[in-house]
């Protein structure tokens, strides 16, 4: 398939087996599983200076920019149901301050896109991320103000994104940012693998986050979901017919299942980019992510 073009799309201003799900029944096998991953820790205690990086080896293959993104009419509603999805303030190295989207998936662990902590390094030995995390923001159900931390310890991001090996479209576009605060009460997110069916089977996907605009309109504190289908994929990345904006970068993409009543949400990919006249994207939900968040023996 033809790469996409990459806009940015964030605003101005476990064990792996017990916690993945394979949708749907007779999964393929996961896709990016046999390649080892590097990783480059950031403290943001000491600013974002470089800390340390890791390699997390393969693990057994799983069995059985502000450009707005809207295709059509902007169909986002406002949804501030979803506790685990937070705003995430950041100043880049330039003095700008920026926001993008993040969700909980663990009781310490925030998960978003790559840019929204790092800035590329040209192939350059990354000292510092270039992105200071300000501020991360937690809503109630009714809108108002939750939570609030603004003192994370770490970002841990895919050395390959940092380096700047890839630059129209990066499938290393995700991270992970370490708090110290316990948030089990807003891990309401799965994590799941996505099998290569999928896609026509046709269910509904969303997206939650902090878009900049909705129909044209600035909404800096609302939380938008959108939802439609997954159109296409590759190994490594999901694209979909779901409307965002800057701000939505680094916000779950998944779906929503019933039983007895209950709603539960599966993470299928990370949201990172927007093409205007084409689908949006994200990464997708692999083993080798499925490790990273909840197999991570270095957070």
């Amino acid at each position: 398939m033809k790469k996409l073009k990459k806009i940015l799309a964030v605003s101005t201003a476990v064990s792996v087996l017990s916690l993945s799900l394979c949708l749907p029944t007779d999964c393929v096998s996961a896709a990016n599983s046999n390649n080892a991953v590097s990783y480059t820790v950031f403290s943001l205690k000491r600013g974002g200076t470089y800390k340390t990086k890791y390699t997390l080896n393969p693990v057994d293959t799983l069995s059985s920019t502000n450009a707005r993104a809207v295709i059509g009419d902007d169909t986002r509603v406002v949804d501030f149901s979803k506790s685990g999805v937070v705003k995430i303030n950041f100043t880049a190295s330039n003095g700008e301050s920026y926001w993008g989207t993040g969700f909980v998936v663990d009781e310490h662990t925030i998960a978003t896109a790559a840019h929204c902590v790092c800035e590329q390094t040209n192939g350059k030995n990354a000292t510092n991320s270039g992105s200071k995390v300000t501020e991360i923001n937690f809503f109630n159900s009714d809108g108002t103000p939750g939570l609030s931390i603004t003192d994370a310890v770490e970002v841990h991001v895919p050395t390959l994104y940092v380096n700047g090996s890839y630059s129209d479209y990066n499938p290393y576009d995700y991270a992970l940012i370490k708090v110290n605060e316990d948030l089990s009460d807003y891990a309401i997110f799965n994590l799941g693998i996505m099998n290569d069916n999928f896609i026509n089977k046709q269910t509904a996907v969303s997206v939650t986050g902090f878009p900049k605009k909705v129909n044209n309109q600035e909404v800096p504190n609302v939380m938008y979901t959108g939802t439609g289908f997954i159109r296409q994929s590759d190994d490594n990345e999901l694209y979909y017919d779901i409307d965002t904006s800057g701000g939505n970068s680094g916000g779950p993409i998944y779906i929503t299942s019933t039983f007895q009543g209950k709603a539960y949400y599966t993470v299928i990919g990370i949201h990172a980019y927007g093409d205007a006249n084409s689908y949006n994207g994200g990464a997708r939900i692999t083993t080798n992510l499925l490790q990273f968040y909840k197999n991570n023996p270095y957070i």
